[in-house]
Parts: C-alpha cells; structure tokens; sequence
C-alpha cells in the first residue's frame, strides 16, 4: 500500500494524518482516497522515526547561495563552504 502521512504538532500535542492521497485540491474533494487522523496516539512514534531519518539525511537548500547542506550542518557552516 502507498502511504504518505504528516504529523503536526502544537506545543506537546501531536495530530498524525496518515492517507493514500496527495494534498492537492482534487485529491482532497473530488477522489475516493482514505484518511486516518490521530490526537497524541502512540502510533505517532512508528511514523516519527523515519520522518527523523529523512530530516537527517536530506539535503537544505539556501536559495540566498545556491549551496544546498545537509540538515546537520549549521549556517555558518554552509556559509563557509559556499
């Protein structure tokens, strides 16, 4: 099954959204897609802990000098290398 889900979190709270669609307007309103939403469940973590290892392992694009880091690195390192 193709899944995607986005978790939003507000302050300690956490929603999890997990569905079979994209966000835009047509998949919203005109497609039969499933959606399942989720208030601070501990099924959150399961989807947290590859979201983390995505963050970590992408790459952050400074359109000021063009120099993409990854999401380690800080800005002065960036500004540096660029």
């Amino acid at each position: 099954m193709h899944d995607k889900f986005l978790t939003i979190r507000q302050g300690s709270e956490s929603t999890l959204h997990t569905a079979s669609h994209n966000l835009p307007y047509r998949a919203l309103h005109h497609h039969e897609e499933n959606l399942l939403s989720l208030r601070d469940h501990l099924l959150s973590t399961p989807f947290q802990r590859p979201f983390d290892s995505h963050h970590r392992e992408s790459l952050r694009h400074d359109p000021q000098t063009g120099v993409a880091a990854t999401s380690d690195e800080t800005d002065d390192e960036v500004a540096d290398r660029g």
